[in-house]
């Protein structure tokens, strides 16, 4: 353990040229894990820039949220090639990075590089940031536990609206009576919204920029935003003011445990670790964390998709910590499988269609072959056939 409390363990690590720990798969290359096009490089470039002209600053991150310091480091570098750590605390298992942005560059990163850094293309109205669906997903997940024939809604960071509008046009088809504010850091985005024929509004910023007065809210979304939050039980203590008793939070994030299944990630933890996560969670540490804050998890699964509620809950994250380091030793040991299995399934499903089109050839054949017999022995054997598949 050293001075503040990291303890040092190697995923099966190997030396590169900078003298930097890494994990199997990066040895000897001074790339990004991540693979970037020319608008990410670009942006990459102008954010080092803003770094090294101290328009963005980063400070040290010395204790988990939940106020832990002794923790576990298990890498030092982020998908951008960036010196940033990751360490899982021993009492409750987050991940968390250290140095993270300072609280002044939070909105001058997302305004000015995030969008373009991670997603690698310009704001569009008709894209969505995580994908085609989500508002609709959230909606169906949720409709179970409305109460009456209205729904106020509020997503923060909500990038062009594209989820909201998703989920007040389902509630409207089911004739619930739904309005919704997004709150959303990046103009860019913010410009490419379109309300169309919805009472949905986005304003620029975050809790501070709206009154508590334009509460109650009986949902609020937070989707893939969560993990960015720099202090997260300061964020669920402002979302108090705009709650009650009954409404519902959603969170999602990307599951420390969906790790062997995020093939856009190629099951790799430094493809998916990014420095705008300051916390990784899964279910169990994000449950905590809003345990710790007086929300308790009313339904949720490792992907992270995750409802609270108000209410008092305490889970047991003893194991925790120990549970997420064997997870990412074991997907570090078997990268090469976990990340290969899409091109497996791909080569079983071809061969699957190949066995099945040679068989429907096979009954063709047959069926023409005994077309010639007699009507009784045709029959006889179709029957046959039938009962002997």
């Amino acid at each position: 353990m050293n001075e503040s409390g990291h303890n040092k363990i190697e995923l099966n690590p190997k030396l590169d040229k900078n003298g930097l720990w890494r994990l199997t798969g990066h040895f000897g290359t001074l790339e990004t894990p991540w693979t970037l096009n020319d608008l990410q490089r670009q942006s990459l470039t102008n954010f080092k820039k803003a770094v090294e002209t101290g328009a963005i600053k980063f400070i040290k991150k010395k204790a988990c949220a939940c106020g832990s310091r002794l923790s576990t480091q298990i890498a030092n570098i982020d998908r951008f090639n960036l010196s940033i750590d990751s360490y899982v605390c021993e009492k409750c298992g987050l991940i968390y990075a250290s140095p993270v942005l300072s609280p002044d560059s939070l909105r001058p990163f997302y305004k000015d590089f995030y969008h373009l850094m991670h997603f690698g293309t310009p704001p569009s109205p008709q894209k969505n940031l995580y994908k085609k669906g989500q508002g609709k997903k959230i909606y169906r997940l949720l409709r179970k536990w409305f109460d009456g024939d209205q729904i106020k809604v509020l997503e923060i960071g909500c990038g062009n609206g594209n989820v909201i509008k998703e989920f007040i046009r389902e509630a409207i088809a089911e004739d619930y009576k739904a309005v919704g504010i997004g709150l959303e850091y990046s103009k860019d985005y913010i410009k490419c919204f379109d309300p169309e024929d919805l009472d949905v509004k986005i304003i620029e910023g975050d809790l501070h920029d709206i009154a508590s007065s334009s509460g109650p809210f009986d949902v609020v979304i937070m989707s893939h935003v969560f993990e960015h939050l720099l202090e997260p039980h300061l964020e669920l203590q402002k979302i108090k003011n705009f709650i009650e008793k009954h409404s519902l939070i959603y969170i999602e994030v990307p599951g420390i445990f969906s790790l062997r299944y995020r093939y856009t990630y190629s099951c790799d933890y430094l493809k998916y670790f990014t420095f705008s996560h300051i916390y990784n969670y899964n279910l169990s540490s994000l449950t905590n964390t809003l345990n710790c804050n007086g929300f308790g998890l009313l339904w949720g699964n490792e992907e992270v998709e995750s409802v609270y509620l108000l209410g008092e809950q305490s889970i047991d994250t003893t194991e925790n910590a120990k549970n997420v380091i064997q997870y990412l030793q074991d997907l570090e040991r078997n990268l090469l499988y976990y990340s290969g299995m899409p091109a497996l399934l791909t080569d079983q499903n071809i061969e699957i269609k190949k066995i099945k089109r040679d068989l429907q050839y096979v009954k063709s054949v047959v069926d023409k072959s005994l077309s010639f017999f007699p009507f009784r022995w045709y029959k006889n054997v179709k029957y046959f056939f039938k009962n002997n598949k």
